[in-house]
């Protein structure tokens, strides 16, 4: 039986909250293979803790989780994030997305040279992803 303050072992996954409408959409990632921060720093620097081949599972806040993946590239500014379109490869900010223009202008593209504000993204392969309709939320899953 565990005593209070007793912790157990890390499993060495990581469990990441991705803000869907909030400069960045769900179905995105899951086409594109990528999950992002932004908006300071304070937000974004948690991914740099990501590291090429670690696991990780995605919880929208409030909604559930969407997803399990392997992290494939380290995080990197939205500019500089390369994603494949039927035609070629481009950088995410020249790729059609979901979301509508002004937010794509308001959180890729007008802070794209900030470091500061920018929006990074981490290069995921899913090994399992699903709409937000399909979000599961236990009692007891581990969330914020």
């Amino acid at each position: 039986m565990a005593k209070a303050g007793d912790t157990e072992p890390w499993n060495g996954e990581y469990y990441v909250s991705f803000g869907h409408d909030m400069g960045r959409h769900w179905e995105d990632a899951r086409k594109y293979g990528f999950i992002g921060a932004g908006g300071g720093r304070w937000y974004s620097k948690t991914l740099d803790q990501l590291s090429e081949n670690n696991r990780i599972w995605v919880n929208i806040p409030q909604t559930g989780y969407v997803g399990v993946g392997v992290v494939e590239k380290r995080a990197v500014m939205a500019k500089d994030f390369m994603v494949k379109t039927e035609k070629r490869e481009v950088p995410i900010t020249e790729a059609p997305l979901e979301l509508d223009e002004q937010t794509k202008k308001d959180y890729l593209i007008k802070y794209a040279e900030d470091e500061e504000k920018a929006e990074y993204f981490v290069k995921v392969k899913w090994l399992r992803s699903f709409s937000i309709r399909q979000a599961v939320s236990e009692l007891g899953f581990f969330g914020n």
